[in-house]
């Protein structure tokens, strides 16, 4: 049965996007120079009972903790970006 869905795959066109240029050995290599920090980041905005970053903190995150102030417009499409590969999401 696998073998059959497989043979029909088509994968949708970011999934190349994700194949040739996110999913890499050289993007590894940046996320595990910057563990430690990712990991920080992650500490001072998850939710402590649920360990996940809450639309809230995600939004003041890209909005006003960093340089980058992204727009609330901007904010909002990356946080929703984001969410796409999650299968399971517990509100």
């Amino acid at each position: 049965m696998i073998e059959r869905l497989q043979e029909n795959f088509e994968p949708h066109p970011w999934q190349i996007f994700r194949d040739q240029l996110l999913w890499t050995r050289e993007v590894n290599l940046i996320l595990d120079a910057n563990k430690v920090g990712i990991m920080a980041i992650y500490k001072r905005y998850s939710h402590k009972k649920q360990l996940k970053v809450t639309y809230a903190s995600a939004m003041r995150l890209m909005m006003s903790d960093t340089s980058i102030k992204l727009l609330e417009k901007d904010a909002k499409i990356c946080y929703a970006m984001c969410l796409q590969t999650c299968a399971y999401i517990v509100k």
